[in-house]
């Protein structure tokens, strides 16, 4: 997370992301948020963003310490899962997206109008993993991937993947 507001802050990112059921893990993008926040805004950012989709599963990077008691204190984010960055670095983050992305398991809405979606594939493609300047939506897609392969086992017991589902959508790597 990011938290200031001024206009040399990395943006913090939300994504809202579908996980079709079945051992495929794919994975649909369904909306992406990347904004500056004041640090006693993320949480209410997270809060309009559950309000709107109604997530069944909310993961938040870890991050500054008040981080946890702003969140608690939204009664629209489901319990969350804490996601630890370990230290590891974005790349090495980022590999589970880009595993998941090369084998063509991600997809983007048909409908290309959404005004997140040029910035995102523009952060995707420019990428880097060297101490790039946007990197906050790439690093949101890699704790999608990551909670993809998380609870694959789980998600693989609701039964197979539906590819009718997929016939709307567009790959994001072709």
């Amino acid at each position: 997370w990011a938290w200031s507001q001024k206009d040399t802050a990395d943006h913090s990112a939300i994504g809202t992301f579908a996980l079709l059921p079945g051992p495929e893990r794919y994975i649909l993008i369904l909306d992406v948020v990347s904004e500056r926040y004041a640090l006693h805004e993320l949480a209410r950012a997270i809060a309009a963003v559950c309000r709107r989709w109604r997530p069944s599963l909310v993961g938040i990077e870890q991050g500054h310490p008040s981080l946890h008691d702003d969140v608690r204190e939204q009664r629209d984010i489901p319990e969350p899962t804490w996601l630890p960055t370990q230290g590891k670095p974005k790349l090495t983050r980022a590999i589970p997206a880009i595993t998941l992305g090369e084998s063509h398991k991600i997809f983007l809405p048909e409908d290309r109008t959404p005004s997140w979606i040029e910035p995102f594939l523009n952060q995707l493609a420019s990428f880097t993993g060297l101490d790039d300047d946007s990197d906050d939506m790439v690093d949101m897609l890699a704790w999608a991937a990551y909670m993809a392969q998380r609870f694959q086992d789980a998600y693989a017991r609701v039964g197979e993947a539906v590819p009718e589902l997929l016939g709307g959508g567009q790959e994001l790597w072709q």
